[in-house]
């Protein structure tokens, strides 16, 4: 790990690690990266794409859905709960 006195000195090598350091993609990062990009998921999908727990998965795309990010449908009894993208894929129209 680099020291913090490192990067206040700017040493050039320490400031690139923390750089990268605070790049990395968080598990929630990649669920929001697929679900903007997909027409539509269920958390189950997220959980076996990006190696996740489901639960992870939900709890990330509700917050999503709270923040009129996706649209939540189904989950009515023994529906299947899917999770869309409200951004419209084609810019032009």
């Amino acid at each position: 790990m680099f020291a913090l006195s490192a990067v206040r000195g700017k040493d050039i090598s320490a400031c690139t690690e923390y750089i990268f350091y605070m790049a990395k993609m968080t598990t929630r990062d990649k669920i929001w990266n697929v679900a903007l990009r997909k027409d539509s998921m269920h958390p189950s999908e997220f959980s076996e794409r990006l190696e996740i727990s489901e639960r992870t998965a939900r709890d990330t795309l509700e917050t999503m859905v709270a923040m009129e990010w996706l649209e939540k449908t189904g989950g009515e009894g023994s529906e299947a709960v899917e999770y869309s993208t409200k951004l419209n894929p084609d810019p032009d129209h």
